[in-house]
């Protein structure tokens, strides 16, 4: 079981390196729009937020659940 850990491990690094990538990448963008017009960081925000929302519950329901959850607390 150690080789699928590792792999598990592996595709949670890059899944958060490229949330990181993404979030600087909109940070960029959204600041030169906001040179260009205030109007249209807005607007781009508004179209990005929700395709977000919905790509995000549609992965979260497409994994498996079956990994135990890290974010409760501990037992023996």
């Amino acid at each position: 079981m150690p080789a699928l850990a590792g792999a598990a491990s592996a595709r949670r690094a890059l899944r958060r390196t490229a949330a990181v990538a993404l979030i600087i990448a909109g940070a960029v963008i959204g600041a030169e729009l906001c040179r260009v017009h205030e109007g249209l960081a807005v607007l781009a925000a508004a179209l990005v937020a929700p395709a977000v929302r919905v790509l995000g519950h549609t992965c979260a329901h497409s994994a498996d659940h079956t990994a135990p959850s890290t974010t409760g607390p501990a037992t023996p």
